[in-house]
């Protein structure tokens, strides 16, 4: 049984029964990077643009990201959540 929030909807982290998280690794390129607070975008070959998060950022082992890097990135439901140079493996959460 998933919990729900009083609105309904599942709780943070948590998936409606039966649904699964999907999940793509893929390639893009730093758009922007924040040195202090470790957070930027990317932009996927596409166009699209994603922003990704400290934890991400953290998780790569990296200390800096230059825009027009090429990075490799796993996304889950439309959240970056790992990345690291498109050179060396991408390790992180699933």
């Amino acid at each position: 049984m998933v919990s729900a929030s009083p609105a309904g909807s599942p709780a943070p982290g948590r998936y409606r029964c039966g649904r699964t998280p999907t999940v793509a690794a893929m390639q893009a390129t730093v758009a922007s990077f924040s040195p202090e607070s470790r957070i930027g975008t990317v932009l996927l070959d596409d166009g699209a643009e994603l922003p990704f998060g400290a934890p991400a950022f953290d998780a790569s082992g990296l200390r800096l990201l230059r825009s027009g890097q090429r990075v490799a990135i796993r996304v889950r439901d439309g959240v970056v959540v790992a990345l690291n140079l498109a050179t060396l493996p991408l390790d992180g959460p699933r």
